[in-house]
């Protein structure tokens, strides 16, 4: 990812912009200039990043170290920041409606095919995606963690009132130092991942 990512920075500071490789830190900064109102701060800081590395490995000095470059990156950050797109988060009468379509999905499990193995196989289909539907909205998680669940990590308080459930998480993206964490969910009266991972 490192590689391609200094390819494109290349691709796009010699091609789109005209610049020359090694390039001074005046050059950094007409480029960086250039495009501070078209690309995020976010983009030009990674630009600029893999410039640096591409100086840096092969021996040249890094246009990217100096007080003006930093300067003119604190100043494309001021003024070209934009708040992060968040998308919609789901109603919960839309939960419910994909929830309701999964359980519809596993009683008729039996009208879809004639074979007893093929119907069981929707029906748990349906039953997994039932269960990590509602347990990644109610927590909020990412795909990887959804994918990443271990059966061996999870772990059932039926006895309590109400009930709950452990779910213990290896790594995550959040956590650097892959000490792994655990999530502590209790029984909804409705929409209830807890009923849908037993």
């Amino acid at each position: 990812n490192t590689q391609r990512s200094i390819r494109q920075a290349l691709k796009h500071f010699e091609q789109n912009f005209g610049g020359f490789l090694p390039c001074n830190s005046d050059a950094l900064g007409d480029y960086l200039a250039t495009y501070a109102g078209t690309l995020s701060p976010a983009t030009l800081e990674l630009r600029r990043s893999m410039l640096s590395r591409w100086h840096k490995e092969h021996g040249y000095p890094d246009p990217a170290d100096s007080r003006d470059i930093r300067e003119l990156m604190k100043g494309i950050r001021l003024e070209h920041s934009k708040p992060a797109k968040q998308a919609k988060a789901l109603r919960e009468n839309d939960i419910a409606r994909v929830l309701a379509e999964l359980d519809a999905l596993i009683v008729c499990a039996v009208d879809i095919s004639d074979d007893p193995r093929r119907q069981r196989a929707l029906q748990l289909k349906s039953i997994r995606d039932k269960a990590l539907f509602s347990l990644g909205f109610w927590l909020g998680l990412r795909g990887e963690n959804l994918v990443g669940i271990d059966v061996n990590h999870i772990k059932f308080d039926a006895d309590a009132r109400p009930r709950t459930m452990t779910i213990f998480f290896p790594r995550s993206k959040t956590d650097k130092q892959a000490k792994g964490t655990s999530k502590v969910i209790t029984e909804l009266p409705k929409l209830c991942p807890v009923a849908a991972m037993m």
